[in-house]
């Protein structure tokens, strides 16, 4: 399981992460037609979702952009993306996830 941390209320650096076809090679996004990441919380609650960016589509690798409310609530999130192309969709990874990590602000003093 990959593992993204971040700051609370912080906007960078963006999540890249290569996606992985379930047989383990990377997965071919040329073909994609988009890639949402989705995150939700311990009981499964979303806290966001956003499109990635695919930016070497042979060898699987996006990029997501955070947006300013992405990282608003502190806290450990489960996130995964999900791939669709023009006749499937496909979640990935397809059992866990990427761990994401939104460590709390410390207040100014």
């Amino acid at each position: 399981m990959d593992s993204v941390f971040i700051g609370q209320n912080d906007t960078a650096p963006d999540i890249e992460l290569q996606l992985f076809a379930p047989g383990g090679a990377p997965m071919d996004l040329t073909s994609a037609v988009s890639v949402e990441l989705r995150v939700v919380d311990a009981q499964l609650s979303p806290v966001f979702s956003g499109m990635c960016t695919v930016f070497d589509a042979e060898n699987g690798w996006v990029r997501y952009e955070w947006q300013a409310d992405d990282t608003a609530e502190a806290g450990t999130f489960l996130g995964k993306f999900i791939v669709t192309f023009a006749d499937q969709r496909m979640t990935v990874p397809n059992n866990g996830g990427t761990r994401i990590v939104v460590d709390r602000e410390y207040a100014a003093g």
